[in-house]
């Protein structure tokens, strides 16, 4: 066994931890502490108005386009800046992950590195932490989500949040469907895989790392954006990025996925999170405008 590598592992992973909290804390609370200036910089107002003042100029003889573009600009209303910067977030996950997809086809770059990240991680395999990552990658199974997501459509159900049932499953399907289509199309295979453990289908990209994206951080949303203690919302928050990201690296210690698959898996299931938050966002407005209570 190799128990010097574990400890290390261990050690290195429990600092990291520490390290990303107390500093993740640190920039909350800088955040909160400037909260006024810091919406003011997001609205970027200032910039918002002067385009919306050379619009009219600019597009005087197209009326439509005129009131498209300031309807996109309008920071009071979801539908406005809020909705077409998530749209732009989401096409720009969309674009990155394409880009590692071509790299992954075209190179052996990409490949050297995961290879070399295995090969680090090696001496550190070993009873007991082979166990211990075996029971946490069991979180990010297909089955173990549309469990999740069941139990949550039945509370969201019994609240009567009905309409975030929708999109929580769209977001859900949407990562596994778009996950096993990248993994046929692309073929790639698996690292030779740790005595005991085995998978079927191809490597790229890590449907684990993208179902625990999707469905825990969509989970951590819907609490986040009942609660109004600004503290715990941060708690929230960050201990599911340690969820996700124990059940993204545990399929990197058991090798069951190169490093690459991981970082992909965490880009698709991104992109279906953002379009989950827009269908939530966008009801809730309807919703707000039509009278019903949020």
């Amino acid at each position: 066994m190799n128990v010097f590598g574990q400890i290390v592992l261990v050690i290195f992973l429990m600092v990291f931890l520490i390290i990303s909290y107390l500093g993740s804390l640190l920039v909350f609370k800088r955040i909160t502490e400037n909260k006024q200036n810091l919406i003011e910089f997001i609205k970027l107002d200032s910039v918002l108005k002067k385009i919306q003042l050379v619009i009219p100029q600019v597009l005087s003889k197209n009326i439509k386009l005129k009131k498209f573009l300031n309807a996109r600009l309008n920071t009071a209303q979801f539908s406005g800046l809020p909705l077409t910067l998530m749209v732009i977030a989401a096409f720009y996950i969309f674009a990155i992950a394409s880009e590692l997809i071509e790299e992954l086809l075209q190179a052996d770059k990409l490949t050297i590195i995961d290879q070399a990240i295995n090969s680090v991680l090696e001496p550190a395999r070993g009873l007991p932490v082979i166990s211990i990552f075996a029971w946490i990658t069991m979180f990010g199974a297909a089955q173990t989500a549309i469990a999740v997501c069941a139990v949550i459509s039945a509370f969201l159900w019994v609240t009567n949040k009905t309409f975030n049932i929708f999109p929580l499953w769209i977001t859900v399907f949407g990562s596994i469907g778009t996950t096993w289509v990248g993994k046929y199309v692309v073929g790639r295979d698996r690292p030779e895989p740790i005595d005991g453990f085995f998978a079927l289908s191809p490597s790229f990209p890590s449907g684990h790392a993208t179902i625990a994206t999707a469905v825990y951080g969509f989970l951590a949303y819907l609490i986040v954006r009942d609660t109004t203690n600004i503290r715990v919302r941060f708690e929230i928050v960050f201990w599911t990025f340690v969820v996700i990201g124990l059940i993204s690296f545990s399929r990197i210690y058991l090798r069951f996925h190169y490093a690459s698959d991981v970082v992909t898996g965490f880009l698709v299931g991104g992109f279906w999170l953002l379009v989950g938050f827009i269908i939530v966002e966008y009801h809730r407005m309807k919703r707000s405008n039509h009278g019903f209570r949020k």
